[in-house]
């Protein structure tokens, strides 16, 4: 009987752990649970609050000048990419026009990119024609190009040119004959998904910068970091800081933003991450304050 009763205790005390046991699981999944539910809260309460901020405050140079009442935000939100916290999110903002857009994707813009970040001109002349045959209307082979025998027949693609000029979305890019490999790898970091126009010289990067401009790496590092620490920069400035007779033409730069944003917003709450991206056009409207072009969460 004395044995007995010592099994039936051991198989007692064997479910109660695993009860408890069970039941720390139990708490600590809802406590993940509570944790990824507060995050995307945040995240999505942070993009709003971000909506209102553009939508009522006023665009200068190089950043959003905050004019609401909304606390726990800075008095300037930087449109260079510049991390900032906001409560607990990480939000970063891109003016879109500090990169190279892709409807419709500029190639004059594009090849100047890959010719001043080391791509060889004959390689350069393959992607950029081959572009040019991907976004027309016709089945007409470029010298340099390639169009849908190449695609179908040559190298037995399972696509064909899109022949349109409105491509769906940068990493399309990647499809293109001469834009694999290093020549994407230098581009998709200078492209966003939004509408063409005038280059920003007040938000954009090195890179972007180099290229438009024509200057190498060391006198595009210099105009962003005189650029940066005064918030912004002037045609004489850029003239003289150039380091040689720069020629680029007012009809692609502008000194303003575009009021077309890149949001990127990452979340933590403890353990638990949400994350979430938007293109926002704060163009003045007479029915709407924005107008959100893409969302990806």
């Amino acid at each position: 009987m004395l044995i007995i009763a010592l099994i039936l205790m051991m198989i007692a005390i064997s479910l109660a752990l695993f009860v408890v046991s069970l039941s720390r699981d139990l708490v600590a999944s809802s406590h993940m649970l509570l944790d990824k539910l507060q995050a995307r809260f945040d995240a999505e309460s942070t993009a709003e609050k971000i909506k209102y901020i553009a939508a009522t405050g006023r665009f200068a140079p190089g950043e959003i000048q905050n004019m609401s009442a909304i606390t726990g935000f800075p008095t300037q939100l930087s449109l260079r990419g510049t991390s900032f916290k906001a409560g607990n999110s990480d939000v970063e903002l891109i003016d879109s026009a500090s990169r190279f857009g892709l409807w419709p994707p500029q190639s004059e813009f594009l090849k100047l990119v890959m010719l001043t970040n080391g791509i060889a001109p004959q390689d350069v002349a393959i992607a950029i024609d081959s572009l040019l045959d991907w976004t027309d209307v016709d089945d007409l082979k470029r010298l340099n190009g390639a169009e849908k025998y190449y695609y179908r027949s040559d190298n037995s693609f399972a696509y064909q040119p899109r022949n349109d000029r409105f491509m769906q979305t940068k990493e399309e890019l990647a499809l293109i004959r001469g834009f694999q490999g290093k020549s994407y790898d230098i581009l998709k970091d200078v492209i966003i998904d939004t509408h063409s126009g005038r280059i920003n010289i007040n938000t954009a990067g090195q890179k972007v910068l180099g290229s438009i401009l024509e200057v190498n790496d060391d006198n595009a590092k210099i105009i962003v970091d005189v650029r940066d620490k005064r918030g912004f920069i002037t045609i004489p400035e850029l003239t003289a800081m150039s380091g040689n007779n720069l020629t680029f033409s007012e009809d692609y730069i502008t000194f303003f933003p575009s009021r077309t944003v890149y949001i990127k917003i990452h979340t933590t709450v403890n353990d638990a991450r949400d994350s979430l991206e938007m293109i926002v056009n704060f163009q003045y409207h007479k029915s709407k304050a924005f107008v959100v072009e893409k969302y990806t969460d």
